[in-house]
C-alpha cells in the first residue's frame, strides 16, 4: 500500500511541477488483468489450481472478472489524446470496482 501512496505523491508532484510546461503527469492504478503476470501469480498461490484461484479472485470484484489489457490501453489512450488536454495529476483506477468495495 506505501508503494501506491508513493507513486500517487510523485504523480501529484510532478504535475505541479511540469504543469506549466505543457507535460501532463497522470497515473493508472490497474486492478487484475488478463495476462501472463496474473496467471503466474495463480499458479504460484496453489500450484496446479491457477483456474480455481481465478474464479475466487475475480468473484472478490464487483464486475466478477478480471480486466483486459485493452481496457487499460482505452484509458492510456484517452490521457494521451486531447480529450485529457486538462487532464493533470490524476489517477485513474482501473480495477472493477475492487478500491470501492
Amino acid at each position: 500500500m506505501a508503494s501506491k501512496h508513493a507513486i500517487l505523491g510523485l504523480t501529484r508532484a510532478a504535475a505541479v511541477e511540469w504543469g506549466a510546461k505543457g507535460i501532463r503527469v497522470n497515473c493508472i492504478n490497474p486492478g487484475p488483468i488478463e495476462s501472463r503476470m496474473m496467471a503466474s501469480i495463480e499458479e504460484g498461490v496453489s500450484p496446479g489450481e491457477a483456474v480455481a484461484v481465478h474464479e475466487g479472485f475475480a468473484a472478490t470484484i464487483p464486475m466478477k472478472r478480471y480486466g483486459t489489457p485493452d481496457e487499460v490501453a482505452g484509458v492510456v489512450a484517452f490521457l494521451a489524446s486531447d480529450d485529457a488536454a486538462y487532464v493533470n495529476g490524476a489517477a485513474y483506477t482501473v480495477d472493477g470496482g475492487m478500491t470501492a468495495a
